[in-house]
C-alpha cells in the first residue's frame, strides 16, 4: 500500500526592495520559480497544484501583495 503525503510552500520571489518595479514573469522570475520547483523535485516532491493567495505586505508602507502557493506530492 502506498501513502500520499502533501506539502504546501509560498513562492515569493525576490525583489530589489521597496518601490522596486515588479516585471511580472520575467525570465528572472521564471528562473526563480524554476529553482523553487527543483529544490523540492530532488526530494521526491512532484508539483501537484497552485494558486495565487493575496498577503498584506509588511514594511514599505504595507499594501498587498501575491504570493504562489504550491502544493507538492510525495508517494511512499
Amino acid at each position: 500500500m502506498t501513502d500520499n503525503k502533501y506539502m504546501v510552500k509560498a513562492f515569493a520571489p525576490k525583489v530589489s526592495g521597496c518601490g522596486a518595479k515588479d516585471n511580472g514573469w520575467d525570465d528572472v522570475r521564471c528562473k526563480q520559480f524554476e529553482d523553487f520547483l527543483n529544490m523540492h523535485a530532488v526530494n521526491g516532491w512532484k508539483f501537484h497544484s497552485s494558486d495565487f493567495r493575496e498577503v498584506t505586505v509588511a514594511g514599505c508602507r504595507g499594501g498587498k501583495g501575491a504570493w504562489l502557493v504550491c502544493t507538492f506530492e510525495k508517494i511512499e
